[in-house]
């Protein structure tokens, strides 16, 4: 009899610890303190629920950490401490193929809080291709070749970043792919990288540069962009680069950008903005030019593109630039500069300017 009253208590305590195993709440937080364990952490977040990671290290990160495609969880926030001293690129996702892309873009975000990543001149913090909602903000990205690469990347969101020396550009977004059969690199009418939101962003490009921002065939939304680069240093090509033209002249991808607030304390060898475009809106609300005369846009349009530019400050130091194409309403600070006057456009004056008070 007590030999059955034991195997009894031993069945029910063996079943509770069952039950508390398997009914337990998930781990909500998972910790890393060198690279290879943040790498075999993010690996196992394809087959376990994991959130949340919290890395704190300063050791150099000598290959990059590879993201899979798709997240238990759903998604996962990686939290930094300290500096991701890297070699090359620091966080890495890439479909093999667009038939893959087409399965993943539309889920599984991924989220950097707090980076304070120093490159060398190569790769970037973070290239990551068909993603839905990636977010990075607040810190510090500098000295990489681009500081963030995105690859059909839908609602993605930049918040308090300063992007300082990184050598082609701070920030690089594209509507295509990077593998196998992408869709938008030949610029079909299928490429993403749209709803991108831009906060309080400061870029400081490398002397020789090729840009601060790049946006090619997404449509994209910003606010608060401040681009700086001291005349000391040296100047860059473009602080802006807008390339939305679509080799593929039947596309239906809306071809629109809204720049809610520029601030631009830069020199630029060629112009402040390029915006290269096949149709649609370009729109700035409100913009302030610190540094002396040079080129504030130069903007061609396959096609009729409508261009406004609204609450121009300091617009005497700077011209335009713009082809028959192109529909320009201006709107400047009451007593500025009349851009209707020819000598305020480099070469031909656009036929279609109208200057609002």
């Amino acid at each position: 009899m007590k030999q059955i009253q034991k195997i009894l208590i031993a069945f029910i305590v063996t079943t509770i610890l069952c039950l508390m195993y398997f009914h337990s709440p998930a781990q909500s937080m998972y910790y890393a303190s060198t690279p290879e364990e943040l790498q075999q952490i993010v690996k196992d977040a394809e087959r376990l629920e994991i959130p949340e990671i919290d890395y704190r290290s300063s050791a150099r990160v000598t290959r990059p950490i590879i993201y899979p495609a798709k997240l238990k969880a759903g998604y996962l926030n990686v939290r930094l401490s300290g500096f991701q001293l890297c070699d090359s690129t620091f966080a890495y996702r890439m479909p093999p193929d667009q038939n893959a892309a087409d399965n993943i873009y539309n889920s599984q975000p991924i989220r950097f809080y707090n980076p304070n990543a120093v490159g060398k001149g190569i790769g970037s913090f973070a290239e990551m291709g068909a993603t839905l909602g990636f977010t990075v903000r607040d810190g510090q990205i500098k000295g990489f070749k681009d500081g963030i690469k995105l690859w059909f990347s839908l609602y993605a969101v930049i918040d308090n970043m300063k992007f300082i020396n990184n050598t082609r550009s701070g920030i690089s977004i594209n509507g295509g792919g990077n593998w196998t059969n992408a869709n938008g690199v030949a610029g079909t009418s299928n490429a993403n990288s749209n709803c991108t939101s831009g906060r309080n962003i400061r870029i400081v490009p490398a002397p020789g540069a090729f840009c601060g921002l790049e946006v090619i065939n997404s449509l994209t939304s910003w606010d608060n962009i401040s681009i700086e680069l001291a005349e000391v240093t040296g100047t860059c090509k473009y602080g802006i680069f807008y390339d939305h033209t679509f080799e593929d002249k039947t596309a239906t991808n809306t071809k629109e950008i809204t720049f809610e607030d520029l601030y631009f304390e830069i020199k630029c060898d060629s112009s402040l903005i390029k915006a290269s475009t096949r149709e649609g809106m370009f729109t700035i609300r409100s913009c302030t030019v610190v540094k002396g005369s040079q080129r504030f846009i130069d903007a061609t349009s396959i096609g009729n593109t409508r261009f406004e530019i609204q609450g121009m400050s300091r617009g005497s130091n700077v011209k335009f630039k713009g082809d028959k194409n192109g529909f320009w309403r201006i709107y400047p600070y009451p007593g500025n500069t009349n851009y209707s006057k020819p000598e305020m456009w480099d070469g031909t004056k656009p036929p279609n300017i109208q200057i609002y008070s």
